[in-house]
């Protein structure tokens, strides 16, 4: 008789953070893997990080945070949670006044920026405009 052999193999993703390890956090001022963005209103999103996203995932992403405005929200698949942030905050020398640090998360991507409405880094004015997903 002939011999029947048995292979297995297991693979897996990561799809969250390790227990314990902290959401991805924006970028450190004047840095970032995306240039800031105004939206119509003049709110700014800036100090952009990601981890196996791309500045379109991240636009698409943060399309969303105008309107929540820090509040959490949900956007391009991705679910956003926000804390306040102010004087004191690692991103202080950009922001006059109360902004917001969301990190974003889908499966195995994560994005990370500030949102707010009183940016200071670099005049509004010469920022590009954030649009609508595609």
């Amino acid at each position: 008789m002939g011999k029947t052999f048995a292979r297995a193999e297991a693979a897996w993703t990561n799809v969250a953070p390790p227990p314990g390890a902290s959401p991805l956090q924006p970028a450190a001022v004047g840095g970032g893997l995306c240039p800031a963005k105004k939206f119509p209103d003049r709110s700014v999103v800036a100090q952009v990080a990601a981890l196996g996203a791309k500045c379109a995932v991240f636009e698409a992403v943060a399309f969303g945070a105008d309107g929540a405005q820090g509040a959490p929200f949900s956007s391009a698949g991705f679910s956003c949670a926000a804390a306040p942030q102010g004087a004191g905050s690692p991103w202080a020398a950009a922001w006059s006044g109360a902004y917001y640090a969301y990190s974003c998360a889908a499966g195995a991507q994560q994005v990370a920026f500030n949102w707010g409405t009183q940016y200071t880094y670099a005049p509004v004015a010469s920022l590009q405009t954030i649009g609508p997903p595609a």
